[in-house]
């Protein structure tokens, strides 16, 4: 939720909750039913529809579901009840929560030099993968928490990605540029329409660290223009991520239309917690990963076999 997008939609079905949320259609209803969590509007097809604020509320039970908090509970709270027992859960003790929090007072005050000091006090005691790990990825979890209870809006979201944008990529103009005889390429993109780019960043400044030739194409590639790089004589590992565009009804065919990138000598990664149905399921050359962090451990893999 890092990075809102302009087009975000504003009216949701039953299996745009399930996919945003993780909660099973089945589930959200009998929530609705039994509990009263959700009050949809029904379309003259008797279609169920809900609005940002129902999407947000869901996210927010969930979020206090994961928590330990039971549902039965949960459903006597009203919405600003739930915010403040979602800001006591993001409050938790954490050996970096002064920088977290340091963070997000500067965000909320979008102020650049007191989130420059923070950065610059981080680094002088982490490394910058451990900054990011240990404190960013971290933070950002807190930035969709604190976006849920309307703390946050697209202002202060627009402002710590573009504040995190700037060190990434300071970071990654540093690294030894690599041999330029490789065999072997990464390229990285996101779909059409999608802008969350913090994470395949990240993944651009690890592969670059490691002296991987990278092309990073970053946000809203076309799928055709991916196409050119298999006529390469290079092999080529693509790295894609999805939060939320292409939208649910164009995602599996777009993410079969990838399949066919992944021949031959070419490899594709995709990070994505959505569902996905293959259809060339025996196509070991494309990998989907529902974390960044099972991508990085897939790459640490591939590299000490290599």
């Amino acid at each position: 939720m890092i990075e809102k997008l302009n087009k975000m939609k504003t009216i949701f079905t039953i299996k745009d909750l399930e996919n945003l949320s993780g909660v099973k259609m089945h589930t959200i209803r009998i929530w609705e039913q039994r509990y009263g969590l959700l009050v949809p509007v029904r379309t003259s097809s008797n279609i169920r529809t809900y609005s940002t604020q129902d999407m947000k509320r869901l996210l927010n039970v969930v979020h206090l579901y994961k928590a330990g908090y039971k549902i039965s509970k949960i459903a006597k709270l009203n919405d600003s009840e739930i915010s403040r027992e979602i800001q006591a859960v993001s409050n938790a003790n954490t050996k970096e929560s002064t920088y977290i929090d340091k963070l997000e007072r500067a965000s909320l005050e979008l102020n650049e030099s007191s989130f420059v000091t923070v950065f610059d006090e981080m680094e002088e005691r982490y490394s910058f993968t451990d900054v990011f790990e240990r404190v960013v990825f971290p933070f950002l979890n807190k930035v969709g928490e604190l976006w849920l209870i309307g703390k946050f809006n697209a202002i202060n979201e627009h402002f710590v990605s573009n504040m995190l944008k700037q060190r990434l990529f300071s970071a990654i103009n540093k690294l030894p540029l690599p041999e330029e005889n490789s065999s072997l390429q990464f390229v990285l993109f996101l779909p059409p329409n999608e802008l969350h780019e913090l994470s395949l960043l990240y993944m651009h400044f690890l592969l670059r660290r490691n002296q991987h030739d990278c092309v990073y194409l970053g946000q809203s590639v076309p799928l055709e223009d991916l196409v050119l790089f298999t006529e390469k004589q290079k092999k080529i590992i693509f790295i894609g991520y999805s939060t939320v565009y292409p939208e649910e009804e164009k995602f599996n065919k777009y993410m079969n239309d990838l399949q066919d990138l992944a021949m031959g000598k070419n490899e594709m990664l995709f990070v994505t917690d959505r569902k996905i149905e293959l259809t060339k399921k025996d196509n070991k050359k494309m990998s989907v990963f529902k974390t960044k962090k099972e991508l990085v451990s897939y790459i640490h893999k591939m590299e000490n076999e290599g």
